[in-house]
This record gives C-alpha cells, sequence and structure tokens, in this order.
C-alpha cells in the first residue's frame, strides 16, 4: 500500500509548518485550526486505510474489533524519506481517526456522514466520552432530539460532571421546548403536551446539573399548561401551573393561567388570589 505523503495533502504553507516532531493528532489539529476540514477527511481517509490494513474491514463499514486487530501492531505514517511516526496501539489509531473524520464532517456540515464516524468510536471504546458528545452534536444539528438526548444520557453515565455534556443537555431541554412552542403556536396541542412533558422529563434526568437554564426550564410548565387550557384539560392545566410557580413565585403567566384554569372550572375561590397576584405583579394586566 502506498504510504501517506502528507506533502500531498497540504498547502505550501502548512509544508513548510511541519517537522519531524509532528505526530498525527497535531497534524489533524493543525488543520482543524485552519478551517481545513476536506483535507482533515482526506488524511483520515488514508490513515484509517493503513490502520485498517490486513484486516477485514472496510472503510465503510464498522472498524475491526480487538480480537481481529493485533494491538502490538506497529503503525507507521510515512511523512517523507527522512521521518516515520509509530503508533503503539491500533485500535486507538482507528478509533481517533474515526473520531477526527466525524468531527470534520461536523464542522462542514455533513452531519449524517459524522454519525457513523462517532458511532463506529464509540464501538472501539464504550467510554469515548468526548464521542458521545460529539454524537449528540451531529443529532442535534438534524433535529434528532430522541438520538441526542440517547447520546449525551450516555456520556453523563460516564461523568455526571462533565461539563460539554450537561451544556448539551441543557440545549436539548431547550430544544423540546422551543419544538413545544411551536407545536402550540400552529395549535397542534396533543404534540405540543408530548414536547413539553419530554423537556421537562430530560431537564429532571439532569438535576441540579440544568440550573443554567433555570428560567427557561420554568416557563416549560407554563407552555404546557397553557397547551392543556387548549385542550380543556383544566386540572392537567392546575398541575403544570402549580409546578411553575413553585419553582418561580412571581412568574405572572403562571398566575395568569392558573387563575384562568381555576375559573373554568368554576373554583372562583381559589381563581380570584391567583388573578389578584397577576396584576400585582404586571399592572398592565387590569
Amino acid at each position: 500500500m502506498t504510504p501517506v505523503r502528507m506533502h500531498e495533502v497540504l498547502s505550501p504553507n502548512a509544508r513548510r509548518y511541519y517537522t519531524s516532531e509532528l505526530d498525527m493528532t497535531q497534524q489533524v489539529f493543525f488543520l482543524k485550526n485552519q478551517r481545513q476540514f476536506d483535507k482533515i477527511i482526506l488524511f483520515c481517509r488514508c490513515d484509517l486505510r493503513i490502520a485498517t490494513q490486513g484486516t477485514e474491514s472496510r472503510e465503510s463499514e464498522f472498524p475491526p474489533t480487538i480480537q481481529e486487530c493485533n494491538v502490538n501492531f506497529k503503525i507507521h505514517h510515512k511523512i517523507n524519506s527522512k521521518q516515520t511516526f509509530y503508533f503503539p496501539n491500533k485500535m486507538d489509531t482507528i478509533k481517533e481517526t474515526r473520531y477526527n473524520r466525524g468531527i470534520a464532517y461536523l464542522e462542514a456540515g455533513q452531519y449524517s456522514r459524522a454519525i457513523p464516524e462517532f458511532e463506529a468510536a464509540i464501538k472501539l471504546d464504550a467510554s469515548f466520552i468526548g464521542a458521545y458528545c460529539a454524537l449528540c452534536r451531529a443529532h442535534l444539528e438534524q433535529d434528532e432530539l430522541e438520538k441526542a438526548s440517547s447520546a449525551v444520557t450516555a456520556a453523563l453515565k460516564l461523568d455526571a460532571t462533565h461539563q460539554p455534556a450537561l451544556l448539551l443537555g441543557g440545549i436539548i431541554t431547550e430544544a423540546y421546548h422551543d419544538r413545544g412552542k411551536t407545536y402550540l403556536d400552529t395549535k397542534n396541542y396533543a404534540e405540543a403536551v408530548a414536547a413539553f412533558q419530554n423537556a421537562i422529563d430530560f431537564d429532571a434526568d439532569l438535576g441540579d446539573s440544568s440550573q443554567v437554564f433555570h428560567t427557561e426550564n420554568t416557563h416549560i410548565h407554563v407552555h404546557l399548561g397553557a397547551a392543556y387550557i387548549s385542550m380543556n384539560l383544566y386540572q392537567h392545566a392546575v398541575e403544570a401551573l402549580q409546578n411553575a410557580i413553585a419553582l418561580e413565585p412571581d412568574l405572572v403567566d403562571a398566575h395568569y393561567h392558573l387563575g384562568y384554569a381555576y375559573v373554568e372550572q368554576g373554583e372562583f375561590d381559589k381563581a380570584i388570589p391567583h388573578l389578584k397576584r397577576a396584576i400585582a405583579i404586571a399592572p398592565h394586566l387590569k
């Protein structure tokens, strides 16, 4: 097999940058900093072909398992006639190559091509938390919230304090909320309820880590209550709005909608305090 020659991949400026001390990871990082994602993909493709030579795996498939590879195999990348780099663990090289190529596809907006790369990296290393987070990002870009939720949940099982995963979890909660508001605006109330409930359930799974999104999450309960009111499910609305007030006592929309729900149920004595409270917080409601 023809060795990978970096001078065939890199621009003239990049060639001048390289020294014999640069390894594969540094090469990918340099290309990423230059936003040369097409060259990263090309480099990773060549690198993967070398890493998997002698196995049954093809580039379009998942890489070989541990049993199919000799982990003591010395992988070499011929950069020029004088310098060869060695990587002691063949499986690590394949894993990093699939991950790096996935990142390149992700940054280039080719999300459907990024996803199998991250899945391949995870299959090689089930504790690769960065790959789970990257997989979550790719699914988010395609509005695949359920799959994104699964990926970030797996990441948080590995490390419940991992900040990138926690941030992604908050983004997923917000995305479910936005989806619900869209359904609410278009009067698809059942779909809105499902989306708001998904947001609430996922936020609960995140626990205290979701506090950065506290204000936004409180409004999820308000919008859930509004959706129930539109469906004439007033008792469900009352429960949702009470949850909102428990989180934020001075939330005017929650008091207003809760008062309205009580009125619709004929419970005027319960409605009056909440309507008065709404007016006290926002006098323009008079």
